[in-house]
């Protein structure tokens, strides 16, 4: 009896996967981009009920700091990888092959290529056991390890061609206007240092190809490469060669593109993949896609079509055969919500419909790994004790900063949420703010919080922000938000609050109660998703405090819980597992 996975498997911002197994376990590693900790690492036995168990970059005596890198720069585009037997050592490492990147595609990392590193451990499940980073000579993007037989290991990236004999073709691509390739060489994996000069493994059609993954199959070694773009052109390739340096001649029809969603209804940009066989002996295929939602087309701002995926790149399953030597991704067809397999890897639970739903009562001594900072703190913003909730502290950055700023934030995996908390907050200064936001970057946000009220009174404000400007903004509107807020008088008695925004579809709805009222709220604002334009990474929901002035806040924001319940029926592959203080671990949700 045929099995059906739902997907996306990683829902909510995981793009870029890749995965590897060890024994019958598989771990999956994703982009993080600009948030911290980096590269979040999950573990599974049967491909769809995933774990997060932690994140290869996690402290910055690692050697990777991103203090101040741009939005959707950061940490891109990972290969992990797990090599067996080392001379001298008695266990295998899992390897992740990474780079830091100071600046998004069409900013300044084209002009300062970014380096890229792996670190190893020989203990994933202890995220202080990964190693200090490891830099490699080689420039550029999304870096590949493959380990071979005969003990070489071959690194490929993809960087910028910049031979004037090479004659690829031009993109077409609205705004890529260069033109970059897949290179491959032979490295010192102890040292990162370059054994042999760069090769060009393979020139795209599309004049862009990155993503590379070299695999070993049968004697043959094959290349697949992200073709045309993460956008509506994202596709993948494969192609063939006797040897790990090439020639790599592509597959004919109809193995190339191996997958290629084009203009599907729901699912979008599928490509960057990554391959594994299970022990059975099964192929399967990670990868990455985009959830789109249409909106009414009812705005004469709009200058095309909306069709829009706030949540992210999200990471998607699809089963793998080999025919006439070549990988067939889902029999050929388009990548669906639901697809049939013949079985998986390990049995799985039950698949019905939830309503997930989890809640964060701060009554750890630890953090949930599941929260995140924007960029990497350089120091400590919150103080958790038993029974007295989250204290976070307002350190000198604001949201609108390219800084660390005082936020934690959790991915949104669902389209129709809840979410809430309960604060209190007694700002000491004029623009000192707390309380809860919906976050892109720092030119896309809305939040709503308390602030001293701007007439010098002495009381309080709650406040709604919401902000969409600069190049990022979403590219189907000819204009701008720019920063704009709303105001309402705090009763000079009201005790801790209660903000909540409400998810969905087509819009974000923020409000704020008193904790112990259930009457009309006391101001609310409601905004468009088409405005929560994700070009690389996604919507996430969270918490705040701010100083100001460039000034810390003296005084704590008091968060009592953050909590979220799922209004639309989800996919039931998200294992719940109980964990000390009551927090839920498994897949997203």
């Amino acid at each position: 009896m045929p099995f059906q996975v739902h997907n996306p498997i990683l829902p909510g911002f995981n793009p870029d996967p890749t995965i590897c197994r060890v024994g019958d376990t598989f771990f999956l590693v994703t982009s993080s981009f600009e948030f911290w900790p980096g590269l979040p690492v999950y573990t599974s036995h049967n491909l769809v009920e995933w774990e997060l168990i932690g994140h290869a970059i996690n402290r910055p005596s690692q050697g990777v700091i991103m203090r101040v890198v741009d939005t959707n720069g950061g940490l891109w585009a990972p290969t992990i990888r797990y090599r067996p037997t080392i001379p001298g050592r008695s266990s295998g490492r899992c390897s992740v092959a990474h780079l830091i990147a100071d600046a998004e595609i069409g900013t300044g990392c084209n002009e300062v290529p970014p380096r890229g590193f792996y670190v190893w451990t020989e203990d994933i499940y202890d995220d202080e056991k990964w190693s200090d980073a490891i830099y490699f000579d080689e420039t550029g993007i999304d870096q590949d390890l493959f380990f071979d037989d005969d003990g070489k290991t071959y690194l490929s990236v993809t960087h910028r061609i910049t031979d004037p004999s090479v004659k690829p073709v031009p993109t077409g691509i609205p705004g890529f206007d260069f033109l970059q390739a897949a290179y491959v060489v032979e490295i010192d994996l102890e040292t990162g240092r370059s054994l042999t000069a760069p090769r060009i493994l393979r020139l795209s059609h599309t004049g862009l190809n990155e993503g590379s993954h070299i695999f070993k199959k049968d004697g043959s070694y094959y290349l697949i490469t992200a073709d045309g773009g993460t956008f509506g052109t994202h596709q993948e390739w494969v192609s063939r060669s006797t040897g790990p340096l090439g020639p790599y001649e592509p597959a004919p029809a109809p193995y190339n593109p191996m997958l290629f969603n084009a203009d599907h209804p729901t699912i979008r940009n599928t490509g960057h993949v990554d391959l594994v066989e299970d022990a059975s002996g099964h192929w399967w295929a990670v990868f990455l896609g985009v959830r789109q939602r249409r909106h009414a087309a009812n705005d004469p701002l709009r200058t095309v079509d909306v069709v829009c995926g706030h949540l992210g790149r999200e990471t998607f399953l699809a089963p793998v055969e080999w025919r006439d030597g070549w990988p067939l991704v889902n029999g050929g067809a388009k990548i669906e919500l639901s697809i049939d397999v013949p079985a998986l890897p390990a049995p799985v639970g039950e698949q019905a419909l939830l309503r997930p739903a989890w809640t964060d009562n701060f009554n750890s001594p630890l953090l949930d790994r599941r929260w995140y900072f924007i960029r990497t703190p350089m120091k400590r913003c919150y103080t958790l004790f038993e029974d007295q909730g989250l204290r976070l502290y307002g350190n000198p950055y604001r949201l609108e900063d390219d800084e660390s700023p005082a936020v934690l934030l959790r991915r949104q995996t669902v389209f129709d949420v809840d979410w809430t908390t309960e604060m209190d907050f007694a700002p000491s200064q004029p623009m000192q703010e707390a309380g809860t936001l919906l976050w892109l970057d720092s030119e896309t946000y809305a939040s709503i919080g308390v602030r001293l009220s701007a007439d010098g009174s002495g009381g309080r404000d709650v406040v709604i922000t919401y902000v969409a400007t600069g190049d990022r903004r979403p590219p189907w509107r000819a204009d701008r938000i720019p920063k704009t807020t709303r105001h309402a008088a705090l009763p000079d008695n009201v005790g801790p609050l209660r903000l909540t925004i409400r998810a969905r579809e087509e819009t974000y709805e923020l409000s704020c109660h008193p904790a112990s009222s259930r009457d009309q709220p006391l101001i609310t604002e409601t905004i468009s998703t088409e405005f929560i334009y994700s070009k690389f990474t996604g919507a996430h929901l969270g918490l705040y405090a701010m100083g100001a002035d460039f000034t810390p806040c003296l005084n704590p924001a008091v968060f009592k819980y953050a909590q979220w319940q799922a209004a639309e029926p989800s996919v039931g592959q998200f294992r719940e597992q109980e964990a000390a203080g009551g927090h839920l671990y498994g897949t997203e949700i």
